[in-house]
């Protein structure tokens, strides 16, 4: 017997994250951010002053959300391609 299926419903969902918000601000994007091996946590300890040190915990904080997105994004795309099927726009 022939597949008839025309769709499949799937039960995932990227969530609403300050990081896409965080990101346009910054100019950057999220393989960008993904990319730099900037040690930021070292750069909060070293730094020397209020503003320093605010920029660079801002950067390691936009690090832990850009890897949580990304890592949602995957299991996203994952269930989205299951069975060998593809979602295209």
């Amino acid at each position: 017997m022939a597949d008839t299926r025309r769709a499949q419903l799937v039960t995932v969902a990227i969530s609403d994250s300050e990081v896409f918000g965080r990101l346009a601000a910054t100019g950057r994007t999220l393989d960008e951010v993904l990319a730099d091996d900037t040690d930021h946590m070292a750069a909060v300890r070293s730094a020397t002053t209020p503003e320093a040190r605010l920029a660079a915990s801002r950067a390691f904080s936009l690090v832990g959300l850009a890897e949580s997105a990304a890592e949602e994004l995957d299991l996203v795309w994952a269930a989205l391609n299951t069975k060998g099927t593809a979602c295209c726009l």
